[in-house]
């Protein structure tokens, strides 16, 4: 009995019109960059299932293309802001220049402070302006104005948004459709993990035994995770043993025994064997 080949179907839409300029700064705890912009880009992907609605789409391009467009048109030419920063502290304030205008004062845990016109700046529901956050929103805006109730019905169960800062430089971010009737903004906040990871390795969780020993400049001091001060905390208690040995153990009883102290003395001392 011969069986039909199974079948997936998706649509991918990404085109020149899904561009926003905008301008932004990552901060987190202990870092911040320079205030700078993109040329962002995005684009959409819907993932379907083995058959097609009855009007022969998994969903009409024009309708992802409208509403892709309309968002990214939202954002463009702003400084994008995130209210949920835990390292800045970001005030809506009555502008000098009147006229009952207002402006956004940042700042920064460095002590920078920035002050921009309100209606320059697009206040996002984030914690860092990076294109991983940023594709969260977007996903949460697009499926809003898509309908996911409708969606469902077109048998799409999970929707894609990617975007790129600039070629070659973007962030993906996928998720399923909500089945439910309401279809709440996803909270980026749950999407971070909870405890501080460095951007780079932690350079004291590299340090072997022998490099600690040939190399103590090495020795990270500063810490930036739970492994920092590794590499300085072995060094000292490695320390701490030949200073007890020489007031008062085996390095002594060498010196009152009018012995020399060798090197395997020493090894001994630091292994702790003796």
């Amino acid at each position: 009995m011969s069986h039909a080949p199974s079948s997936l179907f998706e649509v991918r839409v990404a085109k020149e019109s899904f561009k926003f300029n905008a301008a932004h700064f990552v901060a987190f705890r202990g870092f911040r960059e320079r205030l700078h912009g993109h040329n962002y880009t995005c684009a959409v992907r819907l993932l379907g299932g083995r058959r097609i609605s009855s009007d022969g789409y998994v969903l009409d391009f024009g309708d992802a293309k409208a509403v892709t467009k309309k968002i990214c048109k939202e954002l463009n030419e702003h400084f994008l802001c995130p209210m949920h920063s835990d390292v800045l502290d970001i005030t809506v304030e009555r502008s000098e220049r009147g006229g009952g205008k207002q402006d956004v004062r940042i700042v920064c845990e460095d002590g920078a402070v920035f002050l921009f016109p309100r209606e320059d700046c697009f206040m996002l529901p984030i914690v860092h302006a990076t294109a991983e956050e940023i594709a969260i929103y977007l996903w949460s805006r697009i499926l809003e104005e898509l309908h996911a109730p409708t969606l469902i019905k077109r048998g799409i169960h999970t929707m894609e948004l990617k975007v790129a800062e600039a070629v070659g430089q973007e962030a993906v971010f996928r998720y399923p459709v909500p089945t439910g009737n309401e279809c709440a903004p996803l909270d980026v906040a749950s999407f971070i993990m909870g405890e501080d990871v460095p951007v780079e390795p932690c350079q004291a969780a590299k340090l072997s035994e022998s490099e600690i020993w040939q190399s103590p400049r090495k020795v990270v001091t500063k810490e930036c995770c739970a492994e920092c001060g590794k590499g300085a905390s072995k060094l000292e208690g490695k320390l701490q043993l030949l200073v007890d040995s020489v007031n008062e153990g085996a390095v002594r009883t060498c010196i009152l025994a009018g012995r020399k102290c060798e090197v395997e003395d020493l090894k001994k001392i630091m292994s702790g064997t003796v």
